[in-house]
């Protein structure tokens, strides 16, 4: 029988914000292991507040985590930094000592990377605009998230409602937050300040570059093949790292990332005016001048 490890180490946010990225980075460092998945979503009953509440058990969560003489185990589970008092008081009163990565990407960027994710996977069929406005009418005002592909979109980038809780419950020490933009612009850096913050080494930081890039799909079947490929090559049992990355290269060279046509540009706009006053009360919190305009 194997023994497991409780998770010591967590990114918890945000979604299309580089997280498999950072994720992918940091497990291929000696002194950090990962679980069987990326995200494990165990405690998502903490999260989305229409799902059955469900007992968790520390035993039950650890056996994601298969034992490992790594100084951290890592989950990568993006949907926790929405969580309510319950998760947080589960890895206060369980994991109890612990570190937290968030990463925050202009929830505007964020958003349409959302919808191309969404199309590439064939899980919406409507033109931007139409998920635009469908994502404004099940918008609720409230900070509690569903499950859905719409009811989410929007809140979901009202980043500060959700981080100041996770501030108040940690210490100063044990969170760190990061922008997606510098990470993108420099990710050496970036993972040299967190291997600095968690006092392990960085000789691993070699041939950096960007993961889970998602395109506008002009060939919907090379997309779906290379998905399938990738997910294959990048699992616990077998991780090929430069045979997924040449694969993933190919395909942006076959299918780049188009720039936005005026459309595009006018929901853009629309979206930056909706997150304006939370964008600005969130640098305001971290002490930073306000990089999304």
């Amino acid at each position: 029988m194997s023994i497991m490890r409780k998770p010591n180490l967590f990114i918890i946010g945000t979604y299309k914000s580089g997280s498999t990225s950072l994720y992918r980075y940091l497990i291929s460092m000696k002194n950090i292991a990962g679980g069987q998945v990326k995200e494990t979503h165990y405690l998502d009953s903490m999260v989305y507040c229409d799902l059955s509440s469900k007992s968790v058990s520390l035993d039950e969560y650890s056996s994601y985590f298969p034992n490992d003489n790594a100084e951290y185990i890592l989950d990568g589970t993006p949907s926790y930094f929405y969580g309510n008092d319950e998760l947080r008081s589960f890895l206060k009163n369980e994991i109890i000592q612990y570190k937290l990565i968030v990463l925050l990407r202009n929830p505007a960027d964020r958003f349409l990377s959302y919808y191309y994710y969404l199309k590439s996977l064939k899980l919406v069929n409507e033109d931007l605009g139409q998920f635009f406005n469908h994502c404004l009418r099940h918008n609720d005002g409230r900070e509690t998230l569903h499950t859905g592909i719409y009811k989410n979109a929007i809140k979901e980038g009202f980043y500060i409602d959700y981080l100041v809780k996770w501030k108040d419950e940690m210490e100063c020490d044990n969170l760190k937050v990061y922008l997606t933009e510098n990470f993108s612009e420099s990710p050496k850096d970036t993972l040299q300040n967190i291997c600095a913050w968690l006092g392990i080494d960085n000789e691993a930081l070699v041939n950096i570059t960007r993961e889970n890039q998602t395109s506008i799909v002009k060939f919907p079947r090379l997309h779906a093949a290379v998905v399938k490929t990738c997910q294959i090559l990048f699992t616990e049992k077998f991780r090929s790292l430069s045979i997924y990355r040449s694969l993933r290269d190919v395909y942006f060279y076959l299918a780049p990332t188009s720039s936005r046509d005026k459309s595009e540009e006018e929901i853009y706009k629309k979206l930056m005016e909706i997150y304006s006053e939370k964008n600005n009360e969130l640098f305001n919190y971290l002490g930073k001048p306000n990089v999304w305009g």
